[in-house]
Order: structure tokens, then C-alpha cells, then sequence
């Protein structure tokens, strides 16, 4: 939580996560991108350990979904947003902060998933057989000295099967 630089977490031997196998054997590394408010030093570090394992980077941005508007108390309507639209966005955004890094890493083949629901559990199921998830760590808005981990950060801490590198916000600017 306090650390100043990235920090990597070996959970103990034998933790599984029960889901699918991934499509595409080979070594992996997975990252969460929060395209709303992407950090590049997430990113930046999620290349480079790709390109150092020789891994493919397989990118996830989540998007809230179902989104759930109320028309009375107790009474749901559906969305008047399309889920469509917001999967392309969200893949759009996460291609095009992408697109700086594939540059400076042709080597890793870097692979944008947008997927709706809830991030820590993409991430938990896709630690299943990865070589590394790499999560940011953000600060409060209100505390901007302050340092904590947040709510997806804790999850995959939490439950991930393998190793989860936690890389600390930038520095505010002074």
C-alpha cells in the first residue's frame, strides 16, 4: 500500500481459480486498463514485462454493465443505453492508448478486450494460467498524499492465481 515503486505478489502455492482455460497457450501477461482513467505507468510496465517474458499482453477495460436506471421505487427499466456501443467505445479507447506503446514495443503482440461487468473478476478468472496481472494503485481524490488500494486491486491481490504486480500512481505533479 505504501511502496513508492511496483511491487509483485506471489500468492501461496496451490491457489486455483476455477475458470476457462485460456484460448491460446503460451506465456501471458494480463492488465487492467481503467480507460476512463488510464495510467501509463501501468501500461508502460505491463510491455515491458511482456517483452521481457516474450508474452502476448492480453489488455482488459470493463465496462459497467447492466446499467440499471429506476423509474419508481422497487421498479427497473431497461437501459436506454446500447451495450454495443459502449463495448466498441470502451475497445476504442483502450486501442488508441495502446496504440503509443505497441509502437515502442513491436515485439509484444498486445490484444484490447472490452468485457462487460465487474474488472476484479475478469482479472481473478484470467489470472488462470497467466505469467503475471499487473493492476494499478490509485490515490484518493479528496487525500491526494494519501495511498490506498483499491477495490479491484484488493480483489485480485485477494484471488488471483498468479503473480499480481501492483505499480503505484505517478507522482502528483507538484
Amino acid at each position: 500500500r505504501d511502496a513508492s515503486c511496483p511491487v509483485v505478489v506471489v500468492p501461496r502455492p496451490g491457489r486455483e481459480v476455477h475458470a476457462e482455460p485460456p484460448e491460446r497457450p503460451g506465456p501471458r501477461v494480463v492488465v487492467g486498463l481503467h480507460v476512463d482513467s488510464p495510467d501509463d505507468g501501468v501500461l508502460g510496465f505491463a510491455f515491458a514485462e511482456a517483452a521481457l517474458l516474450g508474452a502476448r499482453l492480453q489488455v482488459i477495460a470493463a465496462y459497467p454493465w447492466p446499467v440499471q436506471t429506476w423509474s419508481a421505487p422497487g421498479q427497473l427499466v431497461p437501459p436506454p443505453i446500447d451495450q454495443i456501443a459502449v463495448e466498441s467505445e470502451t475497445r476504442v479507447l483502450a486501442e488508441g492508448f495502446l496504440d503509443p506503446l505497441r509502437a515502442q514495443f513491436p515485439d509484444v503482440e498486445a490484444e484490447a478486450e472490452a468485457l462487460p461487468g465487474d474488472a476484479a473478476g475478469h482479472l481473478v478468472a484470467l489470472s488462470a494460467g497467466a505469467d503475471l496481472v499487473v493492476v494499478g494503485r490509485h490515490r484518493r481524490r479528496l487525500l491526494v498524499p494519501a495511498r490506498m488500494l483499491g477495490s479491484v486491486t484488493q480483489a485480485v491481490l485477494l484471488h488471483a492465481a498468479s503473480p499480481v504486480a501492483v505499480i503505484p500512481a505517478a507522482p502528483a505533479e507538484e
